[in-house]
């Protein structure tokens, strides 16, 4: 019998933990714990950039979102490797892309704001750090990637993939369910950002 790995028996603890309390009558009280995270909006930064201004403001949005930014333009977006500006040629040929677009449009209609999946990221921290009281928060960043990851784990953040929570009965999941089958996509909700991002976190 092979044994499960530290994160394995981890996630089965919390879980059950978790569990448990929800059988609990009683609701813990957190009002004491302070917790105020935001969601930095990366994605209406990316929405802005247009191809004439990469020069000028993805050195800028490097600076500012740091690890974050480097694994957004190589990994997700995969543009390339973000040391020099050999990769500015790809990513203006993505701002100019008509899907990408339409995509950025779906992300701004469903996503005005993100003040309940940060109400509600704040109530679920607030209970980790309950149990947990030495729990690092981590930085929580929302962008979208054309359907490449819902919630990347980084050094230091938690990103949040915009596009795959549309909901389920947006137009673009559909043509993904060669890859993404439809039990999968229609949890693609604005629901699930949080439980994903704590799964995540996880």
């Amino acid at each position: 019998m092979r044994f499960k790995s530290w994160p394995q028996i981890y996630l089965i603890f919390l879980t059950c933990l978790l569990a448990t309390a929800c059988k609990n009558k009683k609701e813990v009280d957190v009002s004491h714990i302070q917790v105020n995270m935001s969601i930095e909006r990366f994605d209406k930064e990316q929405i802005a950039l247009t191809p004439g201004q990469v020069s000028v403001k993805a050195p800028l949005l490097k600076q500012k979102y740091g690890r974050f930014y480097g694994d957004f333009m190589e990994s997700m977006l995969g543009v390339g490797r973000v040391n020099d500006t050999a990769y500015y040629p790809q990513l203006r040929t993505v701002l100019n892309n008509k899907d990408y677009r339409v995509l950025a449009s779906e992300v701004t209609r469903t996503f005005p704001d993100l003040q309940k999946q940060q109400d509600q990221l704040n109530d679920a921290f607030r209970h980790i750090l309950y149990y947990y009281p030495k729990t690092k928060v981590p930085r929580l960043v929302s962008f979208f990637s054309g359907f490449a990851v819902q919630t990347p784990v980084g050094n230091d953040y938690i990103g949040i993939g915009l596009d795959m929570f549309l909901g389920s009965h947006s137009k673009f999941y559909p043509a993904l369910i060669q890859s993404i089958p439809q039990y999968i996509s229609r949890r693609f909700t604005p629901e699930n950002i949080a439980p994903r991002v704590v799964e995540g976190y996880i």
